[in-house]
């Protein structure tokens, strides 16, 4: 459904990569599955897998505006900075609209902690 949502395209990239039934457009949970988060269309969206990857790790958000936000280590990476600042494509279905109190959570729990979850700090694991 949230796929069906987002027209098959990720959210932040505006674009997807498909090949008969092959698609790299997966659905990311705002608030992850492992901190309680809801199966709910409100606590998805659509992204493609280099972006999923980068939510789920705390290198970028969004902000209540739908604004995407890079983390400060990283803003300079020339693959993250032309997103910054970008509006997120939001389906035209209120119901399927992220959640803001999911999109906050995120931000708080979730971005910019990524040496905390598994990145090198100092060198080591």
């Amino acid at each position: 459904e949230v796929l069906k949502a987002y027209e098959g395209k990720c959210a932040v990239t505006h674009q997807a990569i498909e090949y008969n039934d092959l698609t790299n457009i997966q659905s990311c949970h705002i608030m992850p599955k492992s901190m309680k988060g809801p199966y709910l269309p409100s606590n998805g969206i659509a992204m493609c897998r280099d972006i999923h990857y980068a939510f789920d790790n705390g290198f970028l958000t969004i902000g209540d505006d739908y604004k995407i936000i890079i983390a400060k280590e990283i803003e300079g990476s020339d693959f993250y900075k032309k997103y910054n600042g970008r509006k997120l494509f939001i389906p035209k279905d209120n119901f399927y609209k992220p959640n803001k109190s999911f999109l906050e959570f995120h931000r708080e729990h979730i971005f910019e902690h990524f040496k905390s979850i598994g990145a090198l700090k100092n060198g080591k694991y």
